[in-house]
């Protein structure tokens, strides 16, 4: 049993690896499109959630963190993506909402 990532994140790799977490790296192909009127911290719950069942699916023997990290404002949110600092975000896995759940 071990600890995967779905994330494609580098930033999320590199704190793992430099807390001296082994991690395997599995991302997803969820969209990272809000609902309507979902609010930021919502949506990135949601996709944490989403990301993490995903990957647990293929793999229901490892642990699989889930992870999202979105950009609100102006009465909206967007996925975090290719974006820098400054999101909310959301962490999520089979067993739960934020706070990461059981999985």
């Amino acid at each position: 049993m071990g600890l995967v990532l779905a994330s494609a994140s580098p930033r999320r790799q590199e704190l793992l690896r430099a807390a001296g977490i082994a991690i395997t790296v599995q991302p997803t192909n969820i969209p990272e499109t809000p609902k309507d009127g979902e609010a930021p911290t919502a949506f990135a719950e949601r996709l944490a959630r989403e990301k993490a069942w995903a990957v647990f699916k293929d793999r229901p023997n490892d642990l699989v963190l889930g992870a999202d990290t979105v950009v609100g404002g102006g009465g909206g949110a967007r996925g975090g993506r290719g974006g820098g600092g400054g999101g909310t975000p959301g962490v999520g896995g089979p067993g739960g909402g934020a706070g990461g759940g059981g999985g």
